[in-house]
């Protein structure tokens, strides 16, 4: 840790081998790093990012009254506006309304014996690469009874999805 603000260390290594370091990378993720090949005598340079010379490109987003109601700048604009003003009660109150419209949707669709059908995700039985990762970090497992499953996206229900995405939902 460097101490300065918004910076980061990063080093690759083969599993298991971590003395035989691959890559380093440093900087600070608002202003420059670099990645440099430490296998080769000098750490040499091998690509570098710079904030400040690279030009982002302009967010375009749909007018909010044109957006689906469940998108998020709709559906939680009264709570980002009552953060902004520092009115926690109608934080609150706004947080909680939508919270209680969504257990709603749920109730509804469990009476119904149905499940809210996701647009590019799909419930999957089979995540080897998830498990593989999590054994990696002491503690860790998949949880799928707690996240209600575990999700993965899905190129064909994305290929096809098309807005509005929920018409006539409410948040």
């Amino acid at each position: 840790m460097s101490g300065k603000k918004n910076s980061f260390s990063a080093v690759l290594y083969p599993e298991g081998r971590e003395k035989d370091a691959l890559y380093t990378i440093e900087g600070r993720w608002n202003e420059e790093f670099t990645i440099k090949d430490t296998t080769s005598k000098h750490g040499t340079v091998v690509d570098s990012f710079n904030h400040k010379k690279n030009k982002t490109s302009q967010l375009v987003v749909t007018p909010v009254e044109q957006q689906d109601p469940l998108e998020s700048r709709r559906a939680w604009g009264k709570v980002a506006a009552a953060i902004g003003k520092g009115d926690l009660n109608a934080t609150s109150y706004e947080k909680t309304l939508i919270e209680n419209r969504q257990r709603e949707m749920r109730k509804s669709e469990k009476e119904e014996g149905r499940e809210w059908e996701r647009i590019f995700f799909s419930r999957t039985n089979q995540y080897a690469n998830i498990e593989a990762l999590t054994k990696k970090i002491p503690g860790e497992s998949v949880e799928a009874d707690k996240t209600n499953g575990v999700w993965v996206f899905d190129d064909r229900k994305a290929a096809n999805a098309r807005p509005p995405y929920r018409p006539g939902a409410m948040p």
